[in-house]
This record gives structure tokens, sequence and C-alpha cells, in this order.
């Protein structure tokens, strides 16, 4: 068996057209904003602002997406918070083109989370149709094993209900590898960034993602041991000078306070022998790694071997 094929996802594109020009899209914090504010407009049958203390918090799709830890409360063993059950990698690019034009925004669902996609076509259609951004979706593909398979084309009447789920296929790698991070990567070891890390940095990163995903969305335990998963890390190595750390921020009128949104940009190379970790660098990549992935942070892709 796979190491990480207990972590059943679904990588899913929507690509939105939009009604006039936009100048810049919004951030990525405005984005995780609005889409719990328009899961709780669909969703919400209490009525409530709060969600602790509700008497459906268990059972709820708002709990479930954005505060997961109360929506497993006493059904899991963990302490703190949880991982949320989906990655997006948000559009916030400068849009150049004349009205009509769009953008793609990427949605990774984990485990359970898959078969509730439908959700997610009804709180995106609920913000297209707001004054900030107003746009519709076009189609909507999850990325499978065996190709594209369509979820929603405008002017079909139907959402599909159970997107494929996503197999990274096999690419080949060759003596090096390079990573392309799309959006700032934030590495984080003893509670400090890292701002130079290396190969089995990267890895571990990947690995604790997994692990913490798939303790609560996962089929079944994890069936291989760290240092199985990490073993020959050690005979890759990162050539220097590739990327940097750049510092971000954007201020959140909902929690009245900065939220740091810097990382790691450029790219990093690693040569040697990274094809045993092929499968583990593009499941990452689908992911999203380090801390900041409900904003999108994290993001990386894979641009030659």
């Amino acid at each position: 068996m796979n190491a990480f094929e207990t972590l059943r996802y679904s990588k899913i594109i929507f690509s939105c057209g939009m009604q006039e020009s936009a100048g810049r899209l919004p951030s990525a914090l405005w984005w995780r904003e609005n889409l719990e504010r328009q899961f709780r407009r669909v969703c919400c049958v209490a009525s409530q602002r709060e969600c602790p203390g509700c008497p459906v918090r268990k059972s709820c799709m708002v709990t479930f997406f954005f505060t997961p830890e109360l929506y497993l409360e006493g059904k899991k063993n963990f302490k703190g918070s949880a991982p949320l059950p989906f990655a997006a990698h948000y559009p916030d690019k400068y849009i150049k083109e004349a009205a009509g034009d769009g953008f793609k925004l990427g949605l990774t669902l984990f485990g359970p989370a898959i078969e509730k996609f439908p959700y997610w076509m009804i709180v995106l259609e609920r913000l297209g149709s707001g004054k900030r951004l107003p746009f519709t979706i076009s189609r909507a593909w999850a990325e499978t094993a065996t190709g594209p398979q369509d979820l929603f084309v405008q002017g079909d009447e139907t959402v599909s209900c159970r997107p494929g789920a996503t197999e990274p296929s096999a690419a080949g790698f060759g003596p090096d590898v390079s990573l392309s991070f799309v959006t700032p990567l934030r590495l984080m070891k003893h509670k400090k960034p890292l701002v130079a890390p290396d190969f089995r940095s990267f890895l571990e990163s990947i690995l604790q993602r997994f692990q913490n995903l798939n303790h609560f969305y996962g089929d079944s335990p994890a069936p291989a041991s760290a240092e199985a998963v990490l073993a020959g890390a050690e005979n890759v190595q990162m050539q220097p000078g590739g990327f940097r750390w750049c510092e971000r921020s954007v201020y959140s009128r909902s929690q009245k306070k900065t939220i740091a949104m810097g990382g790691l940009l450029g790219q990093a190379r690693f040569t040697g022998d990274p094809a045993p970790f092929e499968d583990m660098l593009m499941r990452g990549a689908d992911w999203g790694i380090g801390k900041g992935t409900a904003l999108g942070l994290g993001r990386y892709s894979i641009i030659d071997h």
C-alpha cells in the first residue's frame, strides 16, 4: 500500500467569468472570511453568531468546514484545533484584461468533505452575486486519476455530487527537481519560521500535513512510520539562492488585527536522488503545506524534473 493512500482527496478547479472588470482581485483573507460568511447564510439553522454552545454544532456544515474541532467534539481524540477539511488556492493576481475575462479558483477536499462538494457550488454562486466581485461559475471539474471529471458546466441543470479522487500521476523525476512557490511558504520549526529549509524540512512538513489530515479525515490509520517515509532524504541536496523570504500582511476587519501572510517565494532546486519522494512532493503540491493553508499559503508547483 502507498503510504498516503489512507487519505482520499479531490482537487477541484472552478473556472469563473467576471461580469465586469475587477481591477485587482481581493486578498486571500477576503475569500476565506466571505466563504465562511456565505456558508453561515446557506447552512446555519440556529441563527447564532457563535458556534461554541450551539446545539447543532456537531452536525453543521459551518463547523465541519471552518471550526472542525467543534464538529468532531467527542468523535475524535485530540487537543486544540483540527485542520480544515479543505485547502484552497485563491486567485489573487492583477486582472488587466477587459471585462468578461475571468479567473480560476482551486479547492482540495479531504475525506468525507469530498461528498459535500455541492455546498461549495451554492456558496460560490451566492458569493459571485455580490457587489465586490460579481462572477459566475462557467465550469467546475475534478482532476482524477483517469483525467478531468466535469462536475458542473454552465447551462446544465445538475451538479455532480461525487467528485472522483485525485491520484498524482508519475512524472518520472530525474536527478533533480525544482519547486516554484506559488504562494508564500511558511515552514515552521519550534514555532519559528524556517528561512533556509533543507530538503528534509520540506518532506517533514508534507508528512506532518498528511498525518494531521489523516487523523481526522483518513479512511484508516497511516500505515508507515515517519523514518520509513523519510529514508534517503539526506541524499538530496538543495541548491542555494533560489528563493527568499518575502514579508506580507493583510488587515482583518472581522478579527481587528493584522494577519501575517509572508513566506518563502521563488524556486527551490533539489539535486541528488529525489525520485523516491516524487509521490510525496506531488501530493504536497495538491494539499498545500506549512502554516496558513487556510489562507491559501504553502502552495507550490513542480516546474521541471
